[in-house]
């Protein structure tokens, strides 16, 4: 065990979100088509906003106008999010891949050691993957350090996903525009999304917790 082991699987997870978001940056996010489905999400948010005004005015007579700028608002809601969809996918079956690689690396190797005593809930994570059963109780040596206090590579790359991944997302990725940050929620809310739900017997309406 040492603090390089550490440091190796923190700089890696944040190495890998680096270059992934780099990459969809630059053969997704920075082309012409999602720089158009976001231009067209920006016109659609604008035009949805007037009819509602109008409504107000006068519902009845603004009633079918309101619809289509809401459809059309949820159709372009549904394009951008589907820009996303491809690249986030392939983002988290990278890191399942990097979770079994480092798994085989450090598979039974102490890799740090908490400053505590950790409680039985945090004790099965932070010990995934080690075998106790073979390490003797107590301290170690004339230290004030237990056996029980050891982690494994997969604790810290828990903490390293938490931490590291999620703030190099932050500082290079790009994140869905306002209306689009809703994930496979948005593409749901579309004409075509509640079309296809329906075709497949699942009441788009169920999948709201709003």
């Amino acid at each position: 065990m040492t603090h390089s082991e550490v440091l190796n699987i923190a700089i890696t997870v944040a190495a890998c979100q680096i270059f992934l978001d780099l990459a969809c940056n630059h053969l997704v996010y920075k082309k012409d088509p999602y720089k158009r489905a976001c231009s067209a999400l920006e016109r659609a948010s604008w035009k949805k906003k007037k009819a509602e005004e109008d409504l107000a005015k006068n519902p009845k007579k603004n009633a079918k106008r309101h619809q289509r700028a809401s459809d059309d608002y949820d159709a372009a809601r549904a394009v951008v999010v589907s820009k996303h969809t491809f690249p986030n996918f392939l983002s988290s079956l990278f890191f399942v891949i990097l979770l079994r690689i480092l798994g085989a690396e450090n598979k039974g190797k102490v890799i740090a050691v908490l400053p505590f005593q950790p409680w039985k809930l945090l004790a099965r994570l932070s010990r995934r993957g080690l075998d106790f059963s073979t390490m003797p109780t107590g301290f170690i040596e004339a230290s004030s350090v237990t056996f029980e206090q050891g982690a494994s590579y997969l604790f810290i790359y828990f903490l390293s996903t938490m931490s590291v991944k999620f703030y190099c997302n932050k500082l290079v990725g790009t994140k869905p525009p306002r209306g689009a940050d809703g994930g496979i929620f948005s593409v749901m809310d579309s004409p075509q999304g509640r079309k296809m739900a329906q075709a497949m017997g699942v009441d788009p309406d169920d999948l709201k917790f709003d």
